[in-house]
């Protein structure tokens, strides 16, 4: 049985794919499986695993199109590890990822089921690096979840195999959302930790389910429709719909669609009235598409210094 599985699945991304399996083949700690689950696959998806002569590489084929969560559970059922690692097929590993969230899940008490780290974001076609999330939020992370996804990858966390067999695996008739209705439900009986450095790349590329707004419209509705009657949760998802909404609206206006951008951000509004980002959204599709665009990219930048700035202050606060 090996210490850790590292669940692979991948549709018609034979060269991202390619780039993934090596990451973990690269990786300091080598007491692993790695299952690569191809999802119906059209392409060359097969030769290219196989050209990995690893035993501990497991390659299983759908033979029909079965979708993300399907994809990750079959990786599950047919794991024996200890602890479960997740990676996307467009995204890799820095090599000490797996040694360092192991160790550090090994040093932690026995409710921490689940560790993430940080990770930074790079543009596929030029390696253009865009932006590095640094993770702040450990322990009982269940109120942080309803408003917000802290875990902004599934590629970034090792977990254990025991919160599977308590809340299950991933919710097939979502068809999107899955990894946040998993992590919620993770995090309403286990606690959370992080490794606060980068350890994993997230590539972003045009192909990503993330920039198809027919899919994130969907995914929203079923969510609604799974947590309408708060099955126990006792929680109220306003604020997460309106980040929805808002998430919409910002790839609407990135195709000049400022027209559904409006409508999706004025859903946005009425679910959280109190998010300041909104009402500078509406604001900015007003200058047409270019100025759109580039008050936007100012606007993130400026956030994103005054957060650095509040972090650097806050740490020196702590110190002294």
């Amino acid at each position: 049985m090996a210490k850790v599985s590292v669940i692979l699945p991948t549709y018609n991304r034979p060269f991202f794919v390619a780039a993934a399996i090596q990451s973990v083949l690269n990786q300091s700690l080598q007491d692993f499986e790695l299952i690569v689950v191809d999802d119906a696959s059209m392409d060359s998806t097969r030769e290219i695993v196989n050209q990995f002569k690893d035993k501990r590489i497991k390659y299983i084929r759908h033979e029909i199109n079965k979708g993300e969560a399907a994809s990750r559970n079959t990786g599950i059922l047919n794991s024996t590890g200890e602890y479960i690692a997740l990676l996307d097929d467009d995204d890799e590993w820095f090599p000490d990822k797996l040694k360092v969230q192991v160790d550090c899940l090994q040093k932690r008490y026995d409710d921490v089921g689940c560790i993430y780290c940080g990770l930074i974001f790079v543009h596929r076609t030029d390696n253009r690096i865009l932006r590095q999330i640094v993770p702040n939020k450990k322990g009982n992370i269940y109120k942080e979840m309803v408003s917000k996804n802290v875990i902004d990858s599934p590629s970034s966390v090792v977990i254990k195999r025991q919160c599977f067999e308590k809340v299950g695996l991933f919710d097939e008739d979502l068809p999107y959302f899955v990894d946040y209705d998993f992590f919620l439900r993770v995090s309403k009986f286990f606690s959370f930790d992080y490794i606060e450095r980068p350890l994993l790349i997230y590539y972003v590329h045009e192909g990503q389910l993330s920039n198809d707004v027919d899919v994130i419209k969907k995914g929203l509705e079923a969510l609604q429709k799974k947590y309408s009657q708060a099955n126990g949760f006792g929680i109220s998802f306003q604020k997460i719909y309106s980040r929805f909404y808002f998430q919409m609206a910002f790839l609407y206006c990135e195709r000049n669609d400022f027209t559904k951008g409006r409508e999706a951000l004025k859903k946005a509004m009425l679910s959280n009235p109190l998010n300041y980002k909104i009402y500078f959204q509406l604001l900015f599709t007003l200058f047409g598409y270019k100025n759109y665009t580039k008050l936007r990219r100012m606007a993130s930048r400026l956030l994103q210094t005054l957060k650095r700035r509040l972090i650097a202050k806050s740490n020196q606060i702590n110190i002294s």
